[in-house]
């Protein structure tokens, strides 16, 4: 049985409005609404509730899919320590590194030798933790031609 943890999913970028629904159907709470109250207000969308381990996976992947910018913050439980994970679709890549309970972004001392090996130093330490905290785009919505 899965162990369920307290999961925030904050995620913006351009959504297609017939995509609405699919993307609000997977969504932690709030769904529709928090869509539209984000694009109205320009700011990213967010949504929060409890998941398999912290992970949201259905959400995660639709918003992958739809090529939007998502950070996901689990709290942990148990064995499981807290984590962040942000998703940049520009690039497809996956950043992970530990959090504390406030969300604040953590590297272990393996992710900091594993950073020193690949011939980093504290500065590029430091730019990964930058770059996973960074702000995320605000959630717009496209109309297509003809559609509202």
């Amino acid at each position: 049985m899965a162990d369920y943890m307290g999961t925030t999913v904050e995620f913006g970028g351009v959504i297609r409005a017939r995509d609405l629904d699919r993307l609000a159907g997977v969504m932690l709470h709030n769904g529709r609404e928090e869509l539209v109250a984000a694009a109205r207000e320009e700011r990213a969308a967010l949504t929060c509730g409890q998941t398999a381990y912290g992970m949201a996976s259905e959400l995660c992947s639709t918003l992958a899919e739809l090529g939007l910018t998502y950070r996901r913050l689990s709290e942990g439980k148990y064995d499981r320590s807290a984590d962040v994970e942000l998703f940049e679709p520009e690039t497809g890549k996956y950043l992970c590194a530990m959090s504390d309970h406030d969300g604040e972004t953590l590297l272990s001392l393996k992710a900091l030798r594993e950073i020193k090996a690949a011939g980093g130093d504290l500065d590029s330490a430091i730019a990964r933790l930058e770059r996973i905290e960074k702000p995320l785009p605000p959630l717009a919505i496209a109309h297509e031609r003809g559609h509202q």
